[in-house]
């Protein structure tokens, strides 16, 4: 059974709900960064950087945050990257009210209490995202490493291996997701 939002429809089974719940506070965190990016338009980039920022804001405040301020925290995220990604497009406040009251629903069906709207207080959320991270929103993450490599070895082979770059950063976006999905950015190696 999939738990679906009428406006965005199915976006999460039961099985991988409980998946995410059973991984705590970054399993639904990453869920709805998931959710967000993905109804955003977002290229895999988007998702990546929301993902390292979230593990920044947790490193710095020495914890994940609890349930109650999940949603607030990861909306701000994605709200902040999306200003300065496409600062002359405005974000879809339905879309944002739309997936958190999702995550309400879901973690009401879990047995979880649900948690309130946070389009509110989105500026102190982000407020708080922006002095955790100290105001570093365009960080390094695996995906820029691996643009930076192929844009340079493209570069320096004048476009004979650009084919071959292109499908290493397709599937590089792929893995890196997958990987940013088990563990957090400051458990990988270099």
């Amino acid at each position: 059974r999939a738990l679906a939002s009428p406006q965005l429809g199915p976006v999460v089974s039961a099985g991988d709900l409980g998946q995410h719940l059973a991984e705590g506070s970054r399993g639904l965190a990453l869920l709805l960064i998931s959710h967000l990016t993905d109804h955003m338009g977002w290229s895999s980039w988007g998702f990546t950087q929301a993902v390292t920022m979230f593990d920044m804001y947790c490193w710095r405040m020495r914890e994940v945050p609890g349930e109650e301020v999940l949603p607030g925290i990861c909306v701000a995220i994605c709200n902040l990257i999306h200003k300065v990604d496409m600062p002359n497009e405005p974000v879809d406040g339905s879309l944002l009210r739309i997936s958190t009251a999702w995550l309400s629903k879901c973690l009401e069906l879990s047995g979880r209490a649900p948690v309130r709207s946070v389009l509110k207080e989105m500026c102190s959320f982000e407020q708080c995202v922006l002095e955790a991270v100290q105001w570093q929103i365009n960080t390094p993450s695996i995906e820029s490493w691996m643009l930076a490599f192929c844009g340079r070895m493209d570069a320096a082979s004048e476009g004979v291996f650009r084919s071959s770059l292109k499908w290493i950063m397709h599937q590089g976006a792929l893995l890196t997701r997958g990987i940013l999905q088990s563990m957090p950015v400051f458990e990988l190696r270099p």
